[in-house]
């Protein structure tokens, strides 16, 4: 798990060649987005 630079608050997960976006609000996490690696950051 990393924190993401561009976005607060905002950590990425690697699953292969996937990778998972979620935001953790108090003890609840939210996933945002989930993809492959080249595309899940663009917006």
């Amino acid at each position: 798990m990393k924190p993401l630079k561009a976005e607060k608050d905002t950590y990425r997960l690697r699953v292969g060649k996937y990778r998972i976006l979620f935001v953790v609000v108090k003890k609840v996490i939210l996933i945002v987005k989930i993809g492959p690696r080249g595309d899940v950051y663009k917006k």
